[in-house]
């Protein structure tokens, strides 16, 4: 669907209310950026809250700051406008699949760091000769604190688990976020925590899809196959033409020695993709198993 999704909260309007908190977020970003994470638990808005509200006020104090601006310095006020030009197709007026993201700010930010250049030209001009230097010695030290968060940052994306790691502490209520700490566990082979992370996500949104093929691939791996069967059934149940689903399906069919059900749900996962290597080899370890019985 080229990134398109359905309005979060399920219409205009509460997707319309939901992006206020985020753009005034995405200020204080620009301004401090802490808290980074690679996913986001934004909380839906279905009526204008105090945390609408708030933010309400913020923006509209940023927009009567651009019409001052305007006013005297429309080269530096265009800056203003570049910025907020450039979050509009992010801004969900267009539902896109993820609410909120990091990199939504990328363009937005050339206008900011102009802006903010500017702004301290502007600034330097307007203060007499002796107090100059003084200013900008402030401005350098509040700058030099940047470098150092981008430090601090960088060390987070050492690996996918601290990575993640890092996520689920910044935002603890994203289940995406929970749903990487536990693949990335499961990829370094501590399958227990990585049980435990990726039931948090299920908590968080039962819905998701990897969410539950990973279950089901987890309680394989524990040697417990029954326990994450509901899991996979859950998954082809709402998605029937999910291959991974399948195909988990009909190997923890066979760990359990239910061949029929194991040859059902393989036969559905080759009809998704009949070319897979993968799936005609369990269906060929079925016949020849089949074959000795009869033998």
């Amino acid at each position: 669907g080229g990134g398109r999704s359905e309005y979060w909260g399920g219409s205009f309007g509460a997707t319309l209310l939901t992006m206020v908190p985020v753009l005034v977020r995405y200020l204080g970003m620009v301004v401090w950026p802490r808290h980074l994470s690679p996913a986001y638990a934004q909380p839906f808005k279905e009526s204008a809250d105090a945390a609408v509200l708030l933010s309400t006020l913020v923006l509209l104090a940023v927009i009567a700051s651009g019409i001052w601006l305007f006013r005297r310095n429309r080269p530096l006020a265009s800056w203003l406008g570049v910025a907020g030009i450039t979050i509009l197709p992010v801004a969900q007026l267009v539902p896109l699949v993820t609410l909120m993201n990091d990199r939504y700010l990328y363009f937005p930010l050339l206008g900011f760091a102009a802006l903010m250049g500017g702004g301290v030209t502007c600034l330097a001009d307007a203060i007499a000769p002796w107090g100059r230097r003084g200013a900008v010695a402030v401005v350098l030290l509040l700058f030099l604190a940047l470098p150092w968060l981008t430090h601090r940052q960088a060390k987070v994306w050492q690996d996918a688990t601290t990575l993640w790691r890092h996520a689920v502490a910044v935002e603890p209520e994203c289940g995406l976020a929970w749903l990487g700490y536990g693949h990335a566990l499961m990829t370094d082979g501590y399958i227990p925590q990585a049980l435990s992370a990726t039931l948090r996500a299920y908590e968080l949104y039962p819905q998701d899809e990897d969410t539950l093929l990973n279950l089901g691939l987890l309680y394989k791996r524990l040697q417990v196959p029954r326990e994450g069967r509901p899991y996979l059934l859950a998954l082809v149940g709402q998605n029937p033409r999910n291959f991974g689903g399948w195909f988990a399906l009909g190997e923890n069919y066979l760990l359990t020695g239910e061949k029929a059900a194991a040859e059902d749900a393989l036969r559905r996962a080759l009809a998704l993709r009949p070319d897979e290597p993968a799936v005609a080899a369990r269906l060929a370890e079925l016949a020849r198993g089949a074959g000795s019985k009869r033998n």
